[in-house]
Order: C-alpha cells, then sequence, then structure tokens
C-alpha cells in the first residue's frame, strides 16, 4: 500500500511540473491545464503508476522534468542557481533511468525551433543554413551549460554501452540490423497508436507478442514506415509555423530513441517507456486543442469533447487497475 500511495503521489508531483513546465513555454495556463490533464489521466501511465517497479519511470520524468524548467528559468534570468538546479535535476534522472540521456538534446531542440527565424509562406531554398545558424547560436548563448550537461551525457553513454551494459541482448533482433529497425519503425507507430487509441493495453509483450517485421514490404512495416515518413514532412513544415506544436511532436521521438534499440535491448518494447515523450504529445494535443478553442464557435464543443476524453481516460485507468491486482489477475 505504502508503494502505490507514494506512486502516485510522485504521478501527481510530476502532473504538477507538467502543468507549470507547458504553461511556461505556451504561455498560456490553458495549454497547462489541458497537457496535465491529458498527462494525469492517461490510461497509458498506469503501466508505470501501478506497476511498482515502474517508479524508475516516474521518477527519472520528474527530474528530467524539473530540469527542463530549470533551464528554462536560467536562460530568463541568467541566474546561476537555475543552472545549478539544472544540472543537479539532470544527474538525479539519470541516477534514475538511462532513458535522460536526451535531456541536452531537447533543450538544444527548444532553444533552435524558439530562435529559428520564420521565413515566408512556403518552402525556403536557405531552410538548411537557417536552421544551422539557429543551432548555433542557441549553443553560444548558454555555452557553459550545454557543454557540461553534453560531456555528462556522453559520459554516461559510454558507460552504458561499453562498460556496464543494462542490456542482456548480445544482437540485433532477427540478428540482422534491417529486421531491427524494420520493427523499430512499426512500435513507434504502435506507440502512437496506443496514445490515442489506449484501450487495449499490454503488461507483457515478451513471447512474441509483437512480431518482428521480417521484410520492409510486410503491408504494417510499409505503412509505418509511410506514416513516419509523412509525419517527417508535417514536422519540417510545422517547425516554420506552430513551433510549440512542432516541439511537442519532436519531444515524442526524441525522448523514445534511447529504447529504439540502436544499442539493442532485451525488452522489445514497453507502455512504461511512454510516461516521458507522452508529455510531448501531450503538449501538442493540448496545443491543437487550444487553438481550435480560441475560435469563440467551437469553445463549448471542444471543451465538451475534452472533458469526455478525460472522463473516458478515467473509467479505463479505473479498470485497468482491476488488471493490476495481483499475479493472478495480471
Amino acid at each position: 500500500l505504502g508503494y502505490h500511495i507514494s506512486n502516485i503521489f510522485y504521478h501527481l508531483l510530476t502532473s504538477l511540473v507538467v502543468f507549470l513546465l507547458v504553461t511556461r513555454l505556451a504561455r498560456n495556463p490553458r495549454v497547462g491545464i489541458l497537457a496535465a490533464g491529458f498527462f494525469a489521466l492517461h490510461p497509458i501511465q498506469t503501466d508505470s503508476v501501478t506497476y511498482l517497479s515502474g517508479r524508475r519511470d516516474i521518477l527519472f520524468a520528474l527530474f528530467y522534468l524539473a530540469g527542463f524548467y530549470f533551464f528554462l528559468a536560467y536562460r530568463k534570468s541568467g541566474k546561476t542557481v537555475f543552472s545549478v538546479s539544472c544540472f543537479i535535476s539532470y544527474g538525479l534522472s539519470l541516477g534514475s533511468k538511462e532513458m535522460a540521456v536526451t535531456f541536452p538534446a531537447l533543450l538544444l531542440i527548444h532553444d533552435t525551433i524558439e530562435s529559428f527565424s520564420r521565413p515566408e509562406p512556403g518552402w525556403d531554398k536557405a531552410f538548411g543554413k537557417k536552421l544551422f545558424q539557429s543551432v548555433r547560436r542557441s549553443l553560444a548563448q548558454a555555452r557553459l551549460c550545454y557543454t557540461a550537461l553534453f560531456l555528462v551525457s556522453l559520459s554516461f553513454c559510454y558507460y552504458k554501452i561499453f562498460i556496464n551494459s543494462p542490456s542482456h541482448q548480445d544482437t540485433y533482433y532477427g540478428d540482422s540490423a534491417l529486421v531491427n529497425f524494420a520493427t523499430v519503425g512499426k512500435i513507434v507507430v504502435h506507440y502512437l497508436h496506443l496514445l490515442v487509441y489506449p484501450v487495449h493495453l499490454v503488461a507483457d509483450y515478451s513471447y512474441n507478442a509483437f512480431p518482428l517485421s521480417l521484410s520492409l514490404l510486410d503491408p504494417a512495416t510499409l505503412f509505418s514506415f509511410l506514416f513516419l515518413a509523412g509525419t517527417a514532412c508535417v514536422l519540417f513544415y510545422l517547425v516554420t509555423r506552430r513551433a510549440l506544436l512542432a516541439f511537442g511532436c519532436t519531444w515524442f521521438f526524441l525522448t523514445l530513441l534511447p529504447v529504439c534499440h540502436i544499442i539493442p535491448h532485451h525488452e522489445l518494447l514497453a507502455e512504461h517507456y511512454l510516461y516521458l515523450p507522452s508529455v510531448g504529445f501531450c503538449l501538442a494535443t493540448a496545443v491543437l486543442c487550444d487553438e481550435v478553442m480560441r475560435d469563440r464557435r467551437y469553445y463549448v464543443p471542444v471543451s465538451v469533447c475534452c472533458l469526455a476524453i478525460l472522463m473516458f481516460f478515467s473509467l479505463r485507468v479505473a479498470d485497468r487497475n482491476r488488471d493490476w491486482q495481483d499475479s493472478l489477475t495480471l
């Protein structure tokens, strides 16, 4: 009981940080409330909150988000106390789970997208050059902070890959890089499906519960890569027109990278991997809802839809918790 209560407490605390962070990013408390609500009540979180060992996902995400908030405070005020708090939070996040290694990259992507000079409507031939200049400008504005964070990140990667790997998987899945990454493409789309339609949830994907993709021409695999290619095109479009929406989408894909089997891991996929990536999904969803709600004609319908979704999420969470009651029900 004590573990369950504390897990719920940490989840609520993380949801509060999501609200504070998204409100600061969007400069709009309505976006923060929507994002935090979707995150707190999303049924996918039961695999982290109700699963006691899933606490590592909650803790690393809590420190990760707190570190991001402190970084934004540092960039605005320049106060050393915020940069130190950011660094400590990152260390605690890494100490909780390896997935935190993406933290410096996410900060850099945020700064780059925010400082990116918006071109005129239509494709800009200088897109790549302007993007590169934005990266350089972002690094220069917080040089010491970025240097320290990336050094820690690279050192941690070296330690976990070459000295003390957490994985028991020695080779790529299917003994082939092609099979491995074809399967990863299908897994990423499956994760998105779970976030959009969290009805069929699975606690254990072992024993071939998720078949490997043995060919790129397999219909499910082909659809997955076409979908991801289309998503990448949309992201390039959004960077120049809807920066925060683009950042939310990028957040999802970037924070999934550590479990995308670039370095093979013995757990092919798991729903608790989505705890931190789901923040990006919830951010993007909240931004979309807010943009539609700005039109007074759609304010009430969209508000009712959001409340209905949160109600459905709540019922699904309660139902899913019955599955986690004990070993037999699970």
